[in-house]
């Protein structure tokens, strides 16, 4: 039987794409980066940020926390306290959550698709090698213990260099990671 031709080309879209991201990223971190790790590290300062974009600001706030976890160590307590202040506990909520995934979702396809070289820029070879036994695990009893640890946000990128699942491990980080 014959493979549609248009199975591979959606895929080389979705490969093109996730480097056009990843490019967009990497440019705006490099553009960037140094005010929003000003941002970051205040939440004053974040929060004042936030609210001056108005209708933009949950925008604002779903891409720094998700731009946190896949480019540079942040401390992500500080985007959810800012959306919680600025959003009340729901939608506030609902922000930092969607972030959050986001976030996780992209360093795990990021890892998945470029593989270790972009692990170690990103996290460090001295991390990677310490973790790098669990991504031989596709258990779900092993992720769950490993998301809930406090690993910050290197279980993704270790996610996307093993054999699990987007699915379970979007499927962990909600049960897990989100509630918190």
């Amino acid at each position: 039987m014959k493979e549609s031709p248009a199975r591979p080309r959606i895929v080389a879209w979705h490969i093109w794409g996730l480097i056009a991201v990843t490019l967009l990223g990497a440019a705006l971190a490099w553009r960037f980066g140094p005010q929003l790790w000003a941002l970051a590290q205040d939440e004053a300062a974040l929060e004042a940020f936030v609210a001056q974009l108005g209708p933009w600001g949950p925008l604002a706030l779903v891409t720094i926390n998700a731009a946190q976890i896949v480019f540079a160590p942040l401390p992500g307590y500080v985007m959810q306290a800012a959306a919680g202040y600025l959003y009340g506990p729901l939608w506030g909520g609902v922000w930092g959550a969607t972030g959050l995934v986001i976030g996780a979702m992209l360093a795990m396809a990021l890892a998945r698709y470029f593989g270790r070289p972009i692990v170690e820029r990103l996290v460090g070879s001295e991390r990677l090698d310490h973790w790098e036994s669990v991504t031989f695990s596709t258990s779900t009893v092993v992720w769950f213990l490993i998301l809930l640890a406090p690993t910050g946000d290197l279980p993704y990128f270790m996610a996307g260099l093993s054999k699990v699942s987007f699915v379970k491990i979007l499927l962990l980080t909600l049960v897990i990671r989100v509630p918190s």
